[in-house]
């Protein structure tokens, strides 16, 4: 089962600061795409039982697991998997690093939802890294009670859901929790003072869980705001054990710094002049910019290597949140990303890497005009069993909107054309996730009134075309 197996690093675009406790190396960029909801159907398991031994301490084998199931189940796996990956799966245990997500998913669609959601806690309780006690699983099992773990197999691990089910496991796990967050620190939590062990707990049981869980389910937007609220918490109680990740420090005495290390240290630059720049020392150098950004504008903020051979950026809002990061989507190890500004103001830029030496960067308004808004709120109006096409350009999101009537089974469908790998997401009105797949899926609404279609291609770019029909 593939879960984080560090504290969580960073929700999707790398919304979410690294805990940890030194500067730390640029994490590679994570995939953006929203977890999607199985469409396969569990078998019946009424010849089986759940497998619900060992997953206390984190050792369940997918031979117990498979042990356990009904013919019918075990028929879904060896058809999903083959007979040869079958064998290797017996041999292996339920967290396995080597066991991809996409295969999880299978099986875990196969053996069903309450084996599926033993198998997610094994995985879980694993990551943790301590025993856990009857009445802390217990606790899990009622968090999870609702959890759509095929779903979370299927997504990236830094996606809302799957991060989430690793912040609520500190409703239950209590110590264990904070030693895992402690973990990276080399402090154990038996070590801590009786005040930051009363402040952790006080934090604790002040915790907004329900709504942090919620927010897992709702626009990415407020599960970032409930992330940050939850990671800030302990970063209070334990404000040298767990820092986060800005990966800047002060300049060593005697090296003159051309560009700030804060935002508010930014050097000011103008839309379409290149900027030259330097990481002047090792671990801890970073060079901060802003920029006035015009609403409605996308802006492309690219970096080319110079002396610094891999360089990193990310882009900030004017209040401190991080909008988006990259590392070499510009080929040749040159960060690039792409940003439509929702609003006009300031947005910093901070440039990074993993060694010293010379960049130039350059903010741009590419000469692209985009078909589709990247938004809910400006989403083009798409009638079903008609075909819209579109065309995607680099970092770029096409958002439609359909009305539903309640009852009908609806397709969403998106064919290639010159855009490889299209996928489908499908929000509620209120811009809740409700299912995604590649390229099309297949929802029954639940109530008349709009439903929102977002197309994307996981980074790739190019003509497609989206058909809704029932």
């Amino acid at each position: 089962m593939t879960t984080s197996t560090a504290p969580p690093t960073t929700t999707t675009a790398d919304a979410l600061p690294t805990t940890t406790v030194a500067s730390a190396a640029e994490p590679e960029p994570g995939a953006a795409d929203e977890p999607s909801t199985s469409a396969t159907t569990a078998p019946d398991r009424s010849e089986g039982t759940t497998p619900s031994d060992d997953i206390s301490n984190g050792e369940l084998r997918w031979s117990d697991v498979l042990d356990d199931l009904s013919a019918s189940a075990e028929s879904c796996i060896r058809e999903s998997l083959g007979e040869e990956y079958l064998e290797a799966l017996l041999a292996r245990p339920v967290t396995s690093g080597d066991f991809s997500t996409d295969d999880d998913a299978l099986v875990l669609a196969c053996i069903g939802p309450e084996p599926a959601r033993d198998v997610f806690l094994s995985a879980l309780v694993s990551v943790i890294g301590s025993e856990v006690g009857d009445e802390e699983m217990a606790c899990l099992r009622e968090q999870t009670a609702g959890l759509d773990v095929i779903g979370i197999a299927e997504s990236p691990n830094d996606s809302p859901k799957r991060l989430a089910a690793v912040f609520m496991s500190g409703r239950c796990l209590g110590d264990a929790f904070f030693s895992f967050y402690l973990a990276p620190s080399g402090v154990e939590f038996v070590d801590l003072s009786d005040g930051e062990t009363a402040c952790l707990r006080e934090w604790q049981a002040g915790v907004d869980w329900d709504g942090l869980s919620e927010a897992a389910e709702g626009p990415e937007e407020d599960f970032v705001a409930e992330s940050w609220a939850f990671l800030m918490g302990l970063q209070e109680c334990l404000p040298e054990q767990i820092r986060f990740d800005t990966g800047s420090v002060d300049a060593p005495a005697g090296v003159d710094d051309d560009h700030g290390n804060s935002q508010a240290a930014a050097t000011a630059i103008e839309v379409g002049e290149a900027v030259g720049g330097s990481l002047d020392y090792q671990d801890g150098d970073v060079d901060y910019f802003v920029f006035e950004a015009v609403g409605g504008e996308a802006y492309e903020i690219g970096v080319a290597p110079g002396e610094l051979e891999d360089p990193t950026v990310r882009l900030y809002g004017a209040d401190g949140l991080l909008l988006d990061y990259d590392d070499d989507s510009g080929g040749s190890f040159a960060p690039r990303l792409f940003w439509p500004a929702d609003g006009s103001g300031p947005l910093y830029v901070k440039v990074g890497g993993y060694d010293n030496g010379s960049y130039t960067l350059m903010i741009t308004v590419p000469d692209v005009k985009d078909d589709h808004a990247d938004w809910r709120a400006a989403a083009t109006a798409a009638a079903v069993g008609e075909a819209v096409e579109g065309v995607l350009h680099h970092g770029d999101f096409d958002y439609f909107v359909f009305q539903a009537v309640e009852g009908e089974l609806y397709e969403l469908g998106v064919s290639s054309g010159t855009l490889a790998n299209p996928a489908v997401v499908l929000y509620d009105a209120d811009g809740a996730f409700l299912a995604s797949d590649s390229p099309r899926l297949h929802w029954r609404a639940a109530s008349t009134g709009p439903l929102y279609v977002e197309v994307h291609g996981f980074g790739n770019t190019g003509s497609y075309t989206l058909m809704i029909a029932r």
